[in-house]
């Protein structure tokens, strides 16, 4: 092949002195880490030099630096890599065709171990070495469906689409497929590209087939299983003759040719002779039905059965068992009706008394004497009773053929036993007085009304006695002692100025003060708890109040109502002997003071660490606290001057009096409000600010109200 040579030396001016080297760009490269780690040089000083990467495709550069100079070059690929030290200021390019670059300042302060890069603008000298020309052609093939072969002189090029440079002249050509009809032809490519567009026609058809009576036979093509039922319809089947067969369980095989044409549907329908009978059974009573020894279903079946004969048999238990053979031909439905006839016996039922309720198995047969005919075989419950009598209940066995009879006596009572701890306590059964505890005696069944009396402790009971049932009964009488007996303060009486000074912070003005006389009583050193309280709740049969998930035991009651809190103090009132109340508001107020006149008993500040508030809202602007969102035990917290715990915080307390405004006026013992709806309550709870917690603060909550944060102490006039 002959070469042509050509040298092209693009040059932008004939002068020898003329400047053809230009920088287009200066940037440093900051995550280059060529200059620092991968490829590091050292300057005369040893500090590590700065790279500058100078881009440019043309080569025979000569690089020259100012008074610090050059310490490295290198050639790379597309690039120069010039090592210079730091703080150079500019740099000369030479070049033997394309001139000089003098002193050209770097546009940066050039820095230790950092990467630049400096492109380039140069004039260009090129070789070309040009082939002979061939000329050439583009042949572009495409078809629907893609994906056909495409052959050139018979030989395989490549599938569709497909396009190639041909050198310009004739060609043969040949498009193939798979299941389409082959094109074929001559094409001569010369002048502009040549484009071939071809739709393939196919060789395939479609069968659609379709049985009667029934869809859902299975079908085969050409003696293989499509996995298709009736009706469908087989796509893209290769035109020609094929075989259609058609087959299910209860039907007999068919076959059939069909044409299939290029691009058609060709229809084939078939209608299947049965190979079954229709079979129905009915059997009564329900039974088993079973047909060759295999349970098909119970007291009807309804089914299919092929050409042949069966053994039908029916059976159940208590009963004679049926059984016949069947021959089956197809196409002739058969229905077969059973009665199987029952296994029986005959029973008669005698008591004393007489007229007692008879069950068997549950179920009430009248009342005795009564004969029970047609019972089937087996085994039975028997069930006898009577008001006011014992229930006598026993199993009873019917035979075939046989008749049987029971007589027994219902039983009037039985020896009972009813103790108590202590021994001694008075006791009545029914309203009569029988004697003291223990007692041994027959009682008649049924319910009977028992009381016992032990002093100040009485106890009213209900028992049952039944047959099968307990026999004896314990009962405590015990007298309570005393919840509170050396936890009431003693608080000798006096008076003090109730409510609040105008000057107090965050008063309300139902806080009037006026002067109260108080005469001694004494006040539970704590709250009352879960563990005192939960005792009036067994005793009484009352439901225990939730603890909100807290815990009971020594943690004040709550989710108590003033209704609540009143029934506790009659309860304990009557249990102890002693009489016990809710305290008046004024004498809380007295108690929580112990003395003093100011915010709280504790002076003008109240921490968390005094006692259980919300602390995020302390008072007066003082610091923050803890907010603990639940009651704490009883006594968690110093008590004040007198040794009463928690009377600021922890739950809000009950006091007895009706609320409303205070009087101006001098008063001694006084009971608060003569009419109104809503109950006093005192203290603040762990829900509230600490300004609520004040000894003068008031609230007030309706008497069947019982919510999660207040509870209450009990006071008493003596002890």
């Amino acid at each position: 092949m002959n070469k042509i040579f050509t040298f092209l030396f693009l040059v932008l001016s004939i002068s020898i002195y003329a400047q053809e080297i230009s920088v287009s760009s200066f940037e440093q490269l900051p995550s280059d880490l060529d200059a620092r780690v991968n490829f590091p040089v050292k300057d005369q000083n040893g500090d590590l030099c700065a790279l500058l990467k100078i881009a440019t495709t043309e080569t025979g550069f000569v690089f020259e630096g100012g008074q610090l100079g050059i310490m490295k070059t290198e050639k790379k690929t597309g690039e120069y890599w010039v090592y210079i030290p730091y703080g150079s200021k500019r740099m000369t390019i030479k070049h033997n065709q394309l001139g000089n670059l003098y002193n050209y300042p770097f546009p940066e302060t050039i820095d230790k171990a950092t990467v630049y890069l400096m492109k380039l603008t140069t004039g260009k000298v090129t070789v070309v070495v040009e082939d002979a020309v061939i000329k050439t052609q583009w042949l572009i093939i495409k078809s629907n469906p893609e994906g056909a072969d495409v052959f050139i002189d018979d030989q395989l090029v490549g599938t569709t689409p497909f396009q190639r440079k041909y050198e310009e002249k004739d060609y043969n050509y040949r498009i193939e497929k798979n299941r389409y009809h082959t094109e074929a032809g001559k094409i001569s490519i010369l002048g502009d590209k040549k484009i071939l567009d071809m739709n393939l026609k196919p060789k395939f058809g479609d069968i659609k087939i379709n049985s009667a009576p029934e869809n859902g036979m299975l079908i085969y093509l050409d003696e293989e299983n499509t996995g298709q039922r009736t009706p469908a319809t087989l796509t893209e089947v290769s035109s020609g003759e094929h075989k259609i067969k058609i087959q299910s369980e209860w039907y007999q095989p068919q076959t059939k040719l069909i044409e299939v044409k290029d691009e058609q549907i060709s229809n084939i329908d078939f209608s299947m002779e049965p190979a079954f009978a229709e079979i129905s059974i009915i059997a009564k009573p329900d039974a088993d039905i079973l047909i060759d020894g295999t349970k098909k279903g119970s007291g009807n079946w309804n089914g299919r059965l092929l050409n042949g004969i069966y053994t039908i048999k029916i059976e159940r238990d208590k009963h004679y068992s049926e059984e016949k053979q069947l021959k089956i031909i197809a196409g002739q439905a058969e229905n077969l009706s059973f009665d199987l006839k029952g296994k029986k016996g005959n029973v008669d039922i005698i008591t004393t008394p007489m007229e007692v309720k008879v069950y068997l198995d549950g179920t009430s047969k009248g009342d005795s004497p009564i004969t029970i005919s047609d019972l089937l075989i087996g085994e039975y419950e028997l069930k006898m009773e009577k008001e006011g009598y014992g229930t006598i209940t026993k199993t009873i066995t019917i035979k075939e053929d046989e008749d049987i009879s029971i007589n027994e006596t219902l039983p009037q009572g039985k020896q009972i036993t009813i103790t108590s701890t202590p021994t001694g306590a008075e006791l009545e059964i029914d309203g009569q007085t029988i004697g003291k505890t223990p007692y041994t005696g027959t009682l008649s069944f049924t319910s009977h009304t028992i009381m016992l009396t032990n002093n100040t402790k009485i106890v009213n009971e209900s028992i049952t006695v039944t047959q099968g049932g307990k026999t004896s009964w314990s009962f405590d009488v015990n007298e309570l002692a005393d919840p509170f007996e050396g936890e009431m303060v003693f608080v000798k009486g006096g008076t003090f100025t109730m409510g609040s000074p105008k000057s107090e912070v965050d008063r309300a003005s139902d806080e009037i003060q006026h002067q109260v006389t108080l005469s001694d009583f004494y006040i539970g050193k704590y709250e009352v708890t879960f563990e005192q309280y939960d005792v009036f709740c067994t005793s009484t049969g009352k439901t225990k109040p939730s603890d909100a998930g807290w815990g009971r035991g020594k943690r004040p009651v709550i989710n108590v109502s003033w209704n609540d809190a009143t029934a506790y103090c009659e309860w304990l009132s009557s249990q102890t002997g002693k009489t016990y109340r809710l305290p008046t508001e004024a004498e809380w107020e007295y108690a929580c003071r112990a003395g003093t006149a100011k915010a709280f008993n504790t002076g003008n500040i109240l921490t968390t660490s005094q006692a259980n508030y919300n602390g995020n809202y302390p008072y007066n602007n003082n610091a923050k606290g803890e907010y603990r969102e639940k009651t704490m035990p009883v006594g968690s917290f110093s008590p004040n001057a007198w040794g009463l715990y928690d009377m600021h915080g922890n739950v809000w307390e009950r006091c007895s009096d009706l609320y409303g405004t205070y009087p101006y006026r001098k008063q001694t013992n006084p009971k608060g409000a003569t009419k109104g709806s809503y109950r006093v309550r005192r203290g603040g709870s762990w829900f509230n600010r600490a300004q609520d917690c004040r000894s003068a603060d008031r609230g007030n909550f309706g008497p069947d109200d019982s919510p999660y944060d207040i509870g209450f102490r009990v006071v008493s006039p003596q002890q």
